[in-house]
């Protein structure tokens, strides 16, 4: 299979419209566990991302916008970032946009000195854990419970080191 190239992007207050759209498509809803939101919703998160030196989000991107990687903690004194979010268009699963947007993100914070990147994800999501195991990350901890959309999920830490040669 030929992948088009993903390129980054920063996040900015014109994407609201595309997160909108992506987080309300019903099978990512049912994945991430999450309830319809409103175009006010997102306009708002993004605003306030903006402002967060904690922050950094960026746009997935081919030939199109394709999806959405945030990442915290930037601010941390222990150099330990978070990856909040990594999801993307459905029609994009499968084309290694995932795997792109990890090993950029995982350099650049690699280069900019920090030790180690962990996340959370539902025990149930095989597709994003099996990414992630891909990318060098591992079970740091076993479940936790999260509520979200009317359920209640379980949750894996995964978490990786960084260094020289990351990713």
């Amino acid at each position: 299979m030929s992948w088009a190239p993903v390129r980054l992007r920063p996040v900015t207050l014109d994407d609201a419209a595309f997160l909108h759209r992506l987080a309300n498509e019903p099978v990512l809803m049912e994945i991430l566990g999450e309830e319809p939101s409103s175009l006010a919703t997102w306009q708002g998160a993004i605003a306030a991302w903006l402002e967060d030196p904690d922050e950094q989000d960026f746009i997935v991107v081919s030939d199109r916008p394709r999806g959405w990687i945030g990442i915290n903690g930037l601010a941390s004194d222990d150099r330990v970032a978070w990856i909040k979010m990594l999801v993307l268009e459905p029609a994009a699963w499968g084309r290694g946009y995932a795997s792109a947007a990890l090993r950029d993100r995982l350099g650049w914070l690699a280069a900019q000195g920090y030790r180690s990147v962990r996340l959370w994800t539902d025990a149930a999501n095989l597709r994003a854990q099996a990414c992630y195991l891909r990318n060098g990350f591992a079970v740091e901890t076993d479940v936790a419970p999260r509520a979200g959309g009317g359920r209640l999920s379980q949750r894996l830490r995964m978490g990786r080191p960084l260094g020289t040669g990351a990713p």
